[in-house]
């Protein structure tokens, strides 16, 4: 999805503010940003499953756009606001 859109992995070395804003306009782009606010982010159209599937989507789209040196450090974390 990364290079699609032209967001380069981050690899910890490059600016983590342009890569997180990058990353965010790529999330808004594909509808997945609302699940980046940890708090209030699901509105009662969601169901619980949508919402789990939303977050989901938007961790899984963060994690493909990190570089194998750096991705251990966020492996664990399944919410996309902690990523």
């Amino acid at each position: 999805m990364g290079p699609q859109f032209g967001v380069p992995k981050f690899d910890g070395k490059s600016s983590f503010t342009l890569w997180q804003r990058r990353m965010k306009d790529l999330l808004v782009n594909i509808g997945l940003a609302r699940a980046l606010i940890e708090d209030g982010g699901k509105s009662e159209k969601f169901s619980d499953a949508d919402w789990e599937e939303i977050c989901t989507k938007c961790a899984s789209s963060i994690r493909l756009c990190i570089s194998d040196s750096v991705i251990n450090s966020v492996l664990d974390d399944d919410s996309p606001s902690k990523i």
